[in-house]
């Protein structure tokens, strides 16, 4: 009776901890990697497939992330020595099947030192605790935008990949790294995230929102203007240029003009972003506060 209940507690915790389903994702590392070491965020895992050394799995970073934030990295150099690695990085399992319009996978990257291949795979077959080589993995580092490559750049990348032809099945993601006994690089990761915005010039243009600033802007108010086609949830954003959020309110809008007044009252005087947005449109615009 007692094996029996190990047997199903291990199932249990097995399922609980890695087998949960998520609608979205949105992880900057910020809170899990705040030290050095394997702590993967909630429902995340590593395997390290070829585990010479535990320092070259998937490892925290606590200042090595985009803007020197907390981030996660994988590097088959170690101690001089370059080795054979294959490490696994598995976001939670994804259910996309409530987006009824595009979803999008997004992340920033960046490389390092010599040569080591990285790739970005989805799959609907992989269950936690079996080899990830052993399944079919679709491989989306080719419809990567912009081009995502084995040396990729020694600058941080945002890079996209369309996801809604996934949103049929749950789903998990994977960063595979690479390394052999004569080329071993460092990936970074940082910010990844699905997300509705599209982010290519010509997806952006149709999914854009007329939002139009009215007349100068004042220390006393911001006069907002714009055509709303579908009523719903929309978010009202203010942001420095410093990416610093200074307003921020959630509305419910109805279809026809909508004019709106922000009391600029607390912002200093500056270049400010502001934006308008649901899950499917998002509107910009910039002001400048002079007085």
């Amino acid at each position: 009776m007692k094996k029996h209940f190990l047997i199903f507690a291990f199932i249990f915790i097995s399922f609980s901890t890695f087998g949960q389903v998520v609608s979205n994702i949105t992880e900057g590392f910020d809170v899990s990697c705040t030290t050095l070491g394997p702590n993967y965020p909630l429902y995340w895992r590593n395997d390290n497939r070829i585990p010479p050394l535990p320092p070259l799995a998937w490892n925290c970073t606590p200042l090595g992330g985009r803007y020197g934030t907390p981030g996660i990295e994988c590097n088959g150099y170690y101690s001089g020595i370059y080795y054979t690695n294959e490490a696994w990085l598995f976001t939670p399992k994804l259910d996309l099947v409530s987006y009824s319009n595009k979803i999008y996978l997004r992340f920033d990257s960046r490389y390092q030192f010599n040569a080591a291949r990285l790739r970005v795979l989805a799959s609907n077959e992989y269950i936690t605790g079996i080899n990830p080589d052993s399944i079919s993995w679709i491989d989306l580092t080719s419809s990567m935008a912009p081009i995502f490559t084995p040396t990729d750049s020694n600058n941080w990348v945002t890079h996209w990949v369309d996801l809604s032809p996934f949103k049929g099945t749950p789903l998990y993601i994977a960063f595979k790294y690479n390394s052999t006994t004569a080329f071993a690089g460092n990936w970074t990761l940082d910010n990844i995230m699905t997300t509705t915005f599209p982010m290519s010039i010509n997806d952006v243009n149709n999914h854009r929102m007329p939002l139009t600033v009215v007349g100068n802007s004042t220390s006393n108010s911001i006069q907002l203007m714009c055509p709303i086609d579908d009523a719903g949830s929309y978010t009202l954003e203010v942001k420095d240029l410093l990416g610093n959020t200074c307003f921020k309110r959630a509305m419910q809008l109805e279809r026809g003009d909508w004019n709106y007044t922000i009391d600029g009252s607390f912002l200093p005087n500056a270049l400010y972003v502001v934006t308008l947005s649901n899950q499917m449109q998002q509107g910009i615009a910039k002001t400048v506060i002079l007085y």
